[in-house]
This record gives structure tokens, C-alpha cells and sequence, in this order.
């Protein structure tokens, strides 16, 4: 076993607000089941519960939650981008993270060194298969520029054909 608990954050990208059903929620509740079996720490953050206002910046409004989840990516070890598939792209939210992460590439710009160097993103997309290969190149491109480390077959997906089926 490793000393320190790996950190694992996931974004969880489901457009349903509350705790009810999601696909993508299954999914990323499954994956971390098997990531209890190793001791690691694990934070899950339901974008669509959270006020994440439009922006740029660290801290967008006295109550924008962002700053908290900033924190928790830059203390993760591994990060997880889960998102169901609208119209062929990756939800809204997830999309606002990648744009609010844009103070992280800023920072990279102005020191050289960036938060995430030996971080681990991975993906999971839920839907119908159009749009799981754009996602992917979309996603992986952003991470490599902020400096996270994709490892080989690190994408799960999972069509309403499976889901509907239990597999």
C-alpha cells in the first residue's frame, strides 16, 4: 500500500440538478467503488449543485464555489472528467470548467511550472456514441495544456444501449 491516500476529485458533469439518477453519476459511483478497494481519498463534486459563475478568474463572486473545487484539483492526484454527451459535446458545466481552468494555463504562462505536471486526468462520457471521439480529443487536448498526464486507455464510456441492458 502507498503511505499518503492518493486524492482522487471527480468533476461530474451530469446536467441534473440534485441527488437524482444519472447515468454519468452511475458511472463515476462505480468507478469509485473500485477505487475505495485501494484506500484512496475521494471528492466528488456535482457541478450542477454548485454556483460556478462564467468567468476567467480564481474568484469570480463572493459565492462562487469554484475556489474550493480549484483547491481540491490542485491537492488531487488523479482527476476524473465525467460528462454525459449533449448534441455531440461534452455538457455545459464541464465546459465551464474548462474555461474556468484557463487561470490555471494563465498561472503556467507566467511561471513555467504548472499545478498539474504528474497530475492524472481520465474520462468517462455516457450517451450515444456520437460525439464520444470529439469529447475525447477536446478533453485530452485541454489536459495536455495544462500539463496533467493522460495514460493509455484512460477514457470509460458507456452507451444507453449498455446502460439500458445493466452491462
Amino acid at each position: 500500500m502507498f503511505e499518503e491516500k492518493i486524492k482522487i476529485v471527480v468533476l461530474l458533469g451530469t446536467l441534473k440538478v440534485g441527488d437524482g439518477p444519472s447515468n454519468t453519476d452511475e458511472l463515476v459511483d462505480n468507478l469509485l467503488k473500485h477505487f475505495n478497494e485501494y484506500g484512496t481519498e475521494m471528492e466528488k463534486f456535482r457541478l450542477a449543485n454548485m454556483n460556478i459563475p462564467v468567468g476567467l478568474g480564481e474568484k469570480m463572486s463572493d459565492d462562487d464555489d469554484w475556489p474550493k473545487i480549484a483547491d481540491a484539483l490542485r491537492k488531487a492526484d488523479i482527476v476524473i472528467f465525467a460528462t454525459p454527451i449533449w448534441w455531440g459535446g461534452q455538457s455545459s458545466l464541464i465546459q465551464r470548467v474548462m474555461e474556468r481552468m484557463t487561470h490555471f494555463d494563465e498561472s503556467y504562462i507566467m511561471t513555467g511550472k504548472s499545478d498539474f505536471y504528474h497530475k492524472i486526468a481520465g474520462l468517462i462520457i455516457t450517451g450515444h456514441e456520437d460525439g464520444v471521439q470529439h469529447i475525447v480529443g477536446n478533453l485530452c487536448n485541454f489536459l495536455q495544456w495544462l500539463g496533467f498526464v493522460i495514460p493509455p486507455e484512460s477514457v470509460a464510456e458507456a452507451w444507453t444501449k449498455m446502460l439500458k441492458k445493466g452491462e
